[in-house]
């Protein structure tokens, strides 16, 4: 089988219907399009490790899209460290409402991210070459998205801390995360009482393979981030 066969576009179609993820013909044929240039590009730039058609299914396209089960219409989202698209670009095709905005500090990424939202004519989406923790970043985008995102790159405090000047006050978080991070959600609930955070866990539908979204609210991203900073006060 091969990325964008028909055979491939229906086991799409089919397993993002297990994951309660409805894909419209245009979706698919994006979709198609995205993973095609994706493991394309990948020969001249490392974009990904995963380069198997029924992997990339599951574990960038059906796995970015899990998201979208809490997002609300219309939202304006940030991908932070976006890397090779994911999981900024399949969110923004399943979900064509969000003004979607994706960072990252790679040059060549970039390149690519920005490439493929001309080459798939994706409206309110812009790729930007940056860095969260810069300045110039922060100051830009301060308190301008609804949402922010980020999967599996970094802790959840240090998301916590990078995310936090971006959101709106009624805004959100969300950190991706896989089986291996058990430990680190333990350790951070364990901080984090009383707070209004979110642990939604789910198994992808072919491999079984354990993901976690921890959704996190303005007044855990204060309280953690006042609690972080009395410990590093008092080490």
């Amino acid at each position: 089988m091969h990325i964008n066969s028909p055979e491939w576009r229906e086991l799409l179609r089919r397993q993002a219907a297990v994951c309660d993820i409805g894909l419209t013909d245009k979706a698919v044929a994006l979709l198609g399009a995205f993973a095609s240039e994706l493991v394309a590009w990948n020969q001249k730039i490392n974009l990904t490790a995963i380069t198997d058609p029924v992997e990339v299914i599951e574990k960038h396209l059906l796995d970015s899209m899990m998201p979208g089960h809490h997002l609300p219409e219309n939202a304006s989202v940030l991908d932070i460290g976006t890397g090779g698209g994911l999981p900024g670009i399949p969110l923004k095709i399943y979900m064509p409402s969000l003004s979607m905005t994706l960072i990252d500090g790679s040059r060549k990424k970039i390149s690519f991210v920005s490439y493929i939202i001309r080459q798939l004519g994706l409206l309110s989406a812009q790729a930007r070459q940056a860095r969260a923790e810069d300045p110039a970043c922060r100051a830009e985008y301060r308190q301008a998205f609804d949402v922010v995102i980020c999967r599996a790159v970094m802790s959840i405090e240090r998301f916590i801390s990078l995310g936090t000047p971006f959101l709106k006050k009624t805004g959100f978080m969300i950190a991706m995360k896989g089986q291996e991070s058990s430990r680190e959600l333990n350790e951070f609930i364990a901080g984090a009482k009383n707070t209004d955070i979110r642990i939604i866990p789910y198994r992808l539908p072919i491999s079984g393979a354990a993901r976690t979204l921890v959704l996190i609210s303005p007044v855990s991203l204060r309280k953690n981030l006042i609690k972080s900073s009395d410990a590093r006060k008092t080490a």
